[in-house]
């Protein structure tokens, strides 16, 4: 990766009490949405529970609203809970834009049809 995209995509992880952290920072777009998954899949496959933390994110597109929906469903998947911190109003517009179900001011909770986005 070039030092343009490593400085538009950053990946920090960390560890409290058993739970995974990944701090996302920069734009979680297309061009970038390679860096953010590797990191992802990496940190998500050595086991839930994981706290994704878009509070560094400067804007996000359609892929890294996906990115963000997988890593959700990974962690189900897995058996491991999730939770989302972070989510500036910027980027729940996004996703509103994009039909993900909003209309939850507390984003960060679950819905039992099980939106990431809350509805």
């Amino acid at each position: 990766m070039d030092q343009s995209n490593a400085m538009a995509a950053a990946v920090r992880t960390g560890e409290v009490e058993g739970c995974r952290i990944f701090y996302l920072a920069g734009e979680l777009e297309l061009p970038r949405i390679a860096a953010f998954r590797a990191a992802l899949i990496e940190g998500l496959l050595a086991g839930p529970p994981a706290v994704l933390d878009l509070s560094g994110v400067e804007s996000i597109d359609l892929s890294g609203l996906q990115l963000v929906c997988s890593a959700y469903r990974t962690c189900v998947r897995l058996g491991g809970g999730f939770t989302l911190r972070g989510v500036r109003e910027e980027i729940r517009s996004a996703a509103h834009a994009a039909g993900f179900r909003t209309s939850n001011p507390g984003a960060e909770a679950l819905d039992a049809a099980g939106c990431i986005w809350g509805d």
